[in-house]
């Protein structure tokens, strides 16, 4: 059997580094103590960030004390973002952090596959067109060897291609396939360097009333097939009920807005079995052994973990001690297995809660560079009458050692600081996945090990070796960096190994409206050390030239410019930054922060690069105003074109005049997140009646804020087209909108990213004209994607076109069209 302990460890890890160094409570450690002797393990299996069902996770956790892990294939890059403007891969590492969180509330664990979420698909063979089906179906096995899990719960039907998102059934039928193929040591033999194969004992699928159309339908449904929770389950010790638990987990999803009121009482979830070995009762866990009796040599083991949690005094967790640490000795002498090493590190975790022990490495500085000279400060304390010694402390993997030899006193502080190097070929803690370039439909990840990790591990860790009690004890922690916040006080944040230079091109689209040049600048930062007489250059590709072709590095410079002219008569190209040092390295990331108040600071590494478009356009847009909904980049965008776009305040609106704007905008979603819309649509309608042109961009048809938000009738629908490349019709070729100022031609759709557009209007009015229409695969054109109607001297113009996502992305086509709404005539 093969095992290699760091591996399987790191696997039930949540985000120790970024997560306060808290001892748990007497009510904690006891059911922690519950868990310790349950060897019982579910794996839940969905395709998005929110999919995962908190109820069940919690229960499984909370109520039955099994090893539960929600294994997300995507990390909902695709999706849309409603507390900031991150989208695509910044928006993936927010939902990521934000999994994290909603596994710390219903302890739970959390794994992911390589596939990539690129937006909505509306069947699995469309999923399966951009996804890797092997390198999905790869991971997805490895998880199961890795965790083996005695049951698997789907939150989809396989059985139901084309009723929902291709994704959602997509994983269902993916964990189908892979629940016989992991226990068959031909599928992926490579994997068996690292573990076994694994036959789970059942699947399931976690059926309910909508995937029966109603509630009554549900009821009336013949049931022996379905094994019936309740999850209202209520826990003393937590002072909570199951339901509450779940309502603080799923409100995690923040970026969603998925906050939820917790509930109270009965409340049931049904499992419906797929495949394996038929419960002969109505538990999903019937016949199957989740004691430690399960393995050899499992029943010594459970006598003493009995005796332990029937004399555990809540008054003094320390008197378990003693007893603990000879179920530890016991637990090292089992054969090795995976369960060994998870209830190795759980039983640690217990000792040094049950002793109050802190252990402590941090960092004075929350960033590092390679070949920095560094001085951490130790802290460890015993809180316990417990004997123990501190003998030394390893910096991992730096091979710094420091003998201590001290004892450790109750409640007596032991503070040391230790000198280490940061190695020069340190790993950056950038998020894995995004290091190596990605598919449309898949990240790439060169280090197998890492497939699956909810984060990077954290580059420096410390290896405490103690005694307690004269048993050898060694810890492996991260080292952290925390700092006091006047707002906040005590704030941890993840310590993070980044490059000695960062880059930025402070403008992430330059526009050419001529063959005149302009101006490129390049942001340098310093993270540590000097200036040496390193090189700054652009690569600019075919198209494009630069004056001059480089610079040679400065002191204390921080900006340099670039003169840029275009070569090409229209197009866009990606350009990058990049600065060769004389050590022979090459420095051309950016570093960006991501700061939200309920996930810890995250820092990303990506290529520095930006896009220069030549584009041929016109327009007759002076000003215009934009009203931000959920939040996205598009002023930014317009102002780079040569527009004034002014961000308005909601609550100023109805005492501002609105008619020395050309157009108005309501960003995405407004109509969904903007509490005050009832109040301000009057005067966009009344703006729009005295001439002006007013858009209205995408809205859920689900949470909508205002029922009259248009002049004439139109309904909103979960209508998308998502081939990005989809047929297109012209409607009305005459009509303003495709000629004035620009020309509008089919050619103008090329390109496009992600999608065509999301929730479309699917019935109108006739005031309404249609200019555009697509059409996905096997599906009818839809003409929904831009409606335009006069009202009084405007137009009122209605659109679910991406836009958000195409004016980012430099979709030369998508500009000119935009221009062409935002220029359309007044009606006299």
């Amino acid at each position: 059997m093969k095992y290699i302990i760091p591996l399987i460890l790191m696997t039930f890890l949540v985000s120790v580094s970024s997560a306060q160094n808290k001892v748990a409570s007497a009510a904690e450690i006891y059911s922690k103590l519950e868990k310790l002797g349950n060897l019982g393990s579910v794996l839940y299996i969905a395709a998005h960030p929110d999919d995962e069902n908190t109820n069940l996770i919690s229960y499984f956790n909370n109520a039955k004390n099994y090893h539960t892990t929600y294994l997300s294939l995507t990390r909902g890059d695709g999706g849309q973002n409603l507390i900031g403007p991150e989208l695509r891969e910044q928006l993936g590492v927010i939902r990521t952090q934000e999994l994290l969180a909603a596994r710390s509330v219903d302890g739970g664990f959390q794994r992911f596959s390589r596939a990539n979420d690129f937006g909505y698909s509306k069947s699995p063979d469309e999923t399966f067109e951009l996804w890797n089906k092997d390198s999905v179906m790869y991971d997805i096995i490895w998880t199961i060897r890795m965790l083996k899990p005695d049951i698997i719960v789907n939150r989809f039907d396989h059985r139901t291609p084309g009723t929902t998102h291709g994704h959602h059934t997509g994983s269902a039928m993916l964990s189908f396939e892979a629940f016989e193929m992991a226990g068959d040591p031909s599928v992926f033999p490579e994997q068996l360097k690292y573990v076994d194969v694994w036959q789970p004992s059942r699947l399931f699928f976690n059926t309910s009333w909508w995937f029966y159309g109603s509630q009554e339908k549900f009821e009336q449904a013949n049931k022996e097939n379905l094994v019936g929770i309740n999850v209202g389950e209520y826990y003393p010790l937590m002072g909570q009920s199951n339901n509450e638990i779940s309502a603080r987990s799923r409100s995690q999803h923040r970026c969603q807005g998925f906050g939820r009121i917790g509930e109270r009482g009965s409340s049931m979830e049904y499992l419906e079995f797929i495949k394996g070995d038929r419960p002969k009762n109505p538990d999903a866990f019937d016949g199957i052994n989740t004691t430690w009796e399960r393995i050899p040599g499992g029943k010594a083991i459970n006598d003493q973990w009995q005796s332990i949690l029937e004399n555990y005094d809540f008054k003094s967790p320390s008197a378990s001690v003693p007893a603990l640490l000879t179920l530890y000795q016991s637990i090292q002498q089992l054969p090795e297995s995976s369960y060994k090493n998870q209830k190795i590190t759980e039983c640690q975790d217990i000792i040094e809660s049950c002793m109050g022990l802190f252990l402590e490495i941090r960092s004075n500085d929350h960033t590092l560079v390679r070949g920095q000279n560094t001085t951490l400060d130790m802290e460890v304390i015993n809180r316990s009458n417990i004997k123990a010694s501190i003998d030394e402390i390893e910096i991992l993997p730096t091979g710094t050692k420091v003998e201590i030899n001290e004892d450790l006193e109750n409640n007596q502080k032991i503070l040391h600081k230790i000198q280490t190097i940061i190695p020069s070929n340190a790993g950056y803690t950038s998020p894995y996945w995004l290091n190596d370039k990605s598919t449309i439909g898949m990240y790439s990840v060169a280090n197998k090990t890492l497939i699956g990790k909810p984060e990077t591990p954290r580059y420096l860790r410390t290896k405490f070796h103690l005694k307690i009690m004269s048993v050898d004890f060694v810890v492996e922690k991260d080292v952290v960096y925390k700092t006091g916040l006047p707002e906040r006080g005590e704030v941890y944040k993840p310590l993070e190994i980044v490059p000695k230079y960062t880059l930025k091109i402070d403008q992430p689209i330059l526009f050419f409206k001529d063959e005149s040049s302009q101006i490129l600048n390049v942001d340098l930062s310093m993270q540590n050390g000097e200036v040496n007489a390193d090189t700054l250059k652009l690569n600019l590709g075919n198209g494009f030239e630069s004056k001059p072709g480089y610079y040679l590095l400065q002191p204390g410079k921080t900006r340099y410019s670039f003169e840029i002219k275009p070569l090409i008569e229209e197009g866009r190209h990606e350009i990058s930054a990049e600065i060769l040092g004389v050590d022979g390295q090459i420095y051309d990331q950016q570093l960006t922060t991501i700061q939200y108040d309920h996930i810890p600071e995250q820092t990303i590494l990506t290529k520095a690069s930006s896009t220069l478009v030549k584009l041929k356009i016109t327009h007759e847009v002076d000003k215009i105003a934009y009203i931000q909904g959920a939040g996205d980049k598009i002023p930014e965008f317009l102002r780079a074109i040569g527009i004034q776009c002014d961000e308005l305040i909601i609550t100023e609106i109805s005492n501002m005049d609105l008619n020395s704007y050309d157009a108005i905008v309501l960003g995405i979603r407004a109509l969904n997140t903007i509490d005050e819309i009832e109040g301000i649509m009057p005067y966009l309608l009344q703006y729009t009646q005295d001439g002006g042109n007013l858009i209205v961009q995408y809205n859920t048809n689900r949470g909508l804020k205002i029922k009259d938000f248009a002049p004439y009738s139109l309904q909103l629908s979960r209508d998308r087209v998502t081939n990005e490349n989809s047929p297109v019709r012209l409607i009305n070729t005459n009509h303003p909108a495709l000629n004035t100022p620009n020309q509008i031609t089919s050619k103008d759709f090329e390109g496009w990213v992600q999608e065509r557009g999301l929730y479309f209007p699917n019935q109108w009015a006739a005031e309404y004209k249609t200019i555009v229409s697509f059409q996905d695969p096997g599906e009818e054109f839809l003409e929904g994607g831009i409606l335009i109607a006069p009202y009084g001297h405007g137009n009122y113009i209605y659109t679910g076109l991406s836009w958000f996502r195409e004016l980012p992305a430099g979709v030369t086509g998508a500009y000119k069209l935009f221009i062409n709404l935002l220029s359309l005539q007044t009606n006299n």
